[in-house]
């Protein structure tokens, strides 16, 4: 499979692609039992608000820099990766809400195959 960047895609196809996505995900979220953002920062905060608003319930938080679960983020639980792999139910929906979407991807990546 080639993946473009969506700067070298027609503007047709950039908005197909989007339109795409935007249906994906609200399908995964509309059949997910418990969602967790994958990254406590600002686009984490801003994704928690979306999510809200569209009547979403977000259990937790996920982030590198956590060290332990002690710690809250919007008033949600912030919990480390490795912590996180033993504790969220299975079949929760991780929603990234990093830049570096990679990492996140190698993280749960990992946790499938351990």
């Amino acid at each position: 499979m080639v993946i473009k960047k969506l700067e070298e895609m027609p503007i047709k196809n950039m908005i197909e692609t989007r339109e795409m996505i935007r249906k994906n995900m609200e399908n995964e979220l509309q059949e997910a039992s418990d969602i967790a953002i994958y990254g406590a920062g600002n686009v984490g905060k801003d994704l928690l608000e979306v999510l809200h608003k569209k009547g979403y319930s977000v259990i937790n938080f996920i982030d590198k820099k956590s060290k332990d679960n002690a710690q809250e983020y919007c008033g949600l639980q912030v919990m480390s990766p490795n912590l996180a792999k033993g504790k969220l139910p299975c079949n929760t929906l991780i929603v990234v809400a990093m830049y570096d979407v990679a990492e996140a991807a190698a993280v749960i990546t990992e946790w499938n195959h351990s």
